[in-house]
């Protein structure tokens, strides 16, 4: 019974957008976080938002990714469609320099007294 009640409120929610929408805010309300990452000009940055975020890892996955600074800490797999990139703890925003075609970013990190990991992807 439980099942057949799931898989009817899933096909509700798939068939209409302002039910999907809603779930998406639900979610973000109950398990989102303040911090954030986004492309800006020249590249992504990670905002940890109210307090610092710990043993932060930033994931880009795309086509020619390459990074901008010399200095980045960012690691590319062999045939450039990934990079990830360990800021460790971040208390201010920081930028990730980098080019490349059809990125897609992430960020992975924890709180202070808290062992959940938390997961922000760019949008």
């Amino acid at each position: 019974m439980k099942r057949a009640l799931l898989g009817f409120v899933a096909a509700v929610m798939v068939a209409c957008a302002p039910a999907q929408q809603a779930t998406t805010d639900v979610i973000d309300n109950t398990f989102g976080d303040d911090a954030t990452i986004a492309f800006v000009q020249g590249g992504v940055q990670f905002n940890p938002g109210s307090k610092p975020a710990l043993g932060v890892i930033v994931v880009l996955q795309g086509q020619s990714l390459k990074a901008l600074d010399a200095s980045s800490p960012c690691k590319p797999n062999t045939d450039s469609t990934e990079l990830s990139c360990e800021l460790g703890d971040v208390s201010a925003a920081q930028t990730i320099g980098v080019s490349g075609q059809n990125v897609t970013a992430s960020a992975s990190y924890r709180r202070t007294g808290s062992n959940r990991v938390y997961l922000e992807v760019a949008k």
